[in-house]
C-alpha cells in the first residue's frame, strides 16, 4: 500500500501534464466571419480589395496614429483587428486565416499614445494554409479591419469605430515591389450615399 501511494501521486502529477492548457486570448479578440464584418455599421470596418500572393510574397497592414489619441480614464482599452481571410481557389468560400489584435488606447497611466505610432502586421505567403493555393502556386487573401472597445478588464470586445486619428493602409509585396491595396469598403460605403 506505501508503495502504490507515490505511485498514484506520480501518475496523478502526470495526467496534470497532460491536460492541455488554454491559451490566453488577447483582451480585443472579435469573432465575426466575413459576412459579419460586411454587415457592420459604417466607420466600423475597412475590407481591402483581395490581394493574390505567391511564394515570397506577403500581404502587410499599417496602422499609423496621425495625433495623439487619449487614454480611457476608465480602463479597457479601445484599438483594432486585423483579419487575414483566405478564398477558396474555387471560388466556393471565403475562410478565416489569422487575426492580430493591434490596442490603439494606451492606459490611463500611460498618458496618451503618441502621434506617429506605426503599428505592422505581415502576413506572409508560408503561412497559407495548404488548400487555399491554386494549381498555378498562388492563394488570394482578404484583409479586413475593424475597431473594438473593451469597456473594462474582463471585459467581452465589441465592434467600435475606428479611431479618426488612425491611417490604415495595406500593402501587397512581391519580389520586394509594394503595391498599395485600395480599400474596397471605403467604396461601397461612398456609392451608397
Amino acid at each position: 500500500m506505501k508503495t502504490i501511494r507515490p505511485l498514484l501521486a506520480l501518475l496523478a502529477v502526470f495526467a496534470a501534464m497532460l491536460v492541455p492548457v488554454q491559451a490566453q486570448q488577447p483582451p480585443g479578440l472579435l469573432n465575426l466571419s466575413f459576412d459579419d464584418i460586411l454587415a457592420l455599421p459604417k466607420g466600423r470596418a475597412v475590407v481591402f480589395t483581395t490581394a493574390r500572393i505567391k511564394s515570397g510574397g506577403s500581404v502587410a497592414i499599417h496602422c499609423m496614429t496621425s495625433a495623439p489619441i487619449p487614454a480611457r480614464p476608465s480602463g479597457g482599452e479601445q484599438g483594432v483587428n486585423v483579419f487575414y481571410f483566405g478564398v477558396k481557389p474555387d471560388n466556393s468560400g471565403i475562410l478565416p486565416q489569422d487575426q492580430y489584435v493591434i490596442p490603439t488606447t494606451p492606459t490611463a497611466a500611460a498618458g496618451s499614445a503618441a502621434a506617429g505610432t506605426v503599428s505592422m502586421v505581415d502576413y506572409s505567403f508560408a503561412r497559407v494554409a495548404p488548400y487555399l493555393i491554386a494549381s498555378d502556386n498562388s492563394a488570394r487573401l482578404i484583409v479586413a479591419v475593424v475597431g473594438y472597445d473593451v469597456r473594462a478588464t474582463g471585459a467581452p470586445a465589441t465592434p467600435f469605430p475606428l479611431p479618426k486619428q488612425l491611417f490604415l493602409s495595406a500593402q501587397l509585396d512581391i519580389g520586394g515591389t509594394a503595391l498599395l491595396l485600395p480599400a474596397v469598403q471605403k467604396v461601397r460605403e461612398a456609392a451608397a450615399r
